[in-house]
């Protein structure tokens, strides 16, 4: 353990003074956090190298904070968010979280969400012309984003039929239950419990046998057969994470920082299961338009 701390340390005391003003912890090396990470240095975190949790045998963060003083803690992922949230006086902002619904019971913690608005999936199921979606959610994970779903569904005319699941053992058995409701869409969240590597071929060996469209949220699932996904996209979510940093370092609050959702929505089909399905996707890409 004494051998471990000393090699954090000094992998601290390495950096350039400056670093210690933001520390960064990421999760684990995977590209999608590598990217993170790296528009967040190109942004506003130039000086900043990341601690990857995954490369210790143990990470004790709230000790590393007590020895650093750094002003403030940029989580990338999960596993960071989770460590972070020990964390009760030194502001964090956080990003490429899935699990972060439950976050604005924190003084201390902002950030950006890796999820599309319900308003945004909404208005594509109205032009899909899907008016009964069925989903499954964790309440531990999800439940303040379904209650947004809900209360916005019922103004674009949708109807959402949920299932909890509180294992991802559950869920072949959950979408069964959804066979009796009579649903023409499948919703799929980033819910961690709900789609997981144990259960993601259930979600479409069910949407197959049954003939409905999966929307997704992951480029990925396209593959497999989601009709069409929304993904956030995560230049945008770089900007707004600096845009949080930078007015943590002039003074504000993270109380006046809530988690947010990424302003901008990328949208991506799958032609081929649109045909087999005879679903049309002319004039999809109005919805969401690209920046420039």
């Amino acid at each position: 353990m004494r051998a471990l701390l000393f090699s954090i340390l000094a992998l601290l005391l390495a950096l350039p003074a400056s670093a210690a003003e933001l520390l960064i912890i990421q999760s684990q090396r995977r590209p999608a956090y590598d990217q993170a990470v790296r528009l967040i240095q190109n942004g506003c975190a130039r000086e900043s190298e990341p601690l990857v949790m995954s490369d210790y045998d143990e990470f004790d963060l709230a000790r590393i904070v007590r020895e650093e003083r750094p002003r403030m803690v940029i989580a990338v992922g999960d596993q960071a968010l989770k460590e972070a949230k020990k964390l009760r006086r030194t502001p964090v902002v956080y990003t490429m979280a899935l699990n972060s619904d439950e976050t604005s019971s924190w003084d201390n913690i902002a950030g950006v969400t890796m999820f599309a608005t319900p308003e945004n999936y909404l208005k594509l199921f109205r032009k899909l012309q899907l008016k009964r979606i069925g989903m499954l959610y964790d309440p531990k994970q999800s439940k303040a984003y379904m209650k947004r779903a809900r209360e916005a569904a019922g103004g674009f005319g949708i109807e959402l039929v949920s299932i909890k699941v509180r294992s991802p053992r559950e869920v072949p058995s959950a979408l069964e239950k959804l066979k009796q409701s009579t649903i023409d869409g499948i919703w799929m969240l980033p819910d961690s419990t709900a789609v997981s590597a144990e259960n993601v071929d259930a979600w479409f060996l069910f949407a197959q046998k049954q003939n409905l469209p999966i929307i997704s949220f992951a480029r990925g699932y396209l593959a497999k057969g989601a009709l069409a996904v929304l993904e956030v996209s995560r230049k945008m979510m770089s900007e707004q994470s600096c845009s949080m940093i930078e007015k943590l370092r002039s003074g504000t609050p993270a109380t006046e920082l809530p988690y947010v959702d990424v302003r901008e929505v990328l949208l991506f089909a799958n032609e081929n299961v649109a045909a087999r399905l005879e679903i049309k996707l002319s004039g999809l890409e109005q919805l969401f338009p690209k920046r420039e």
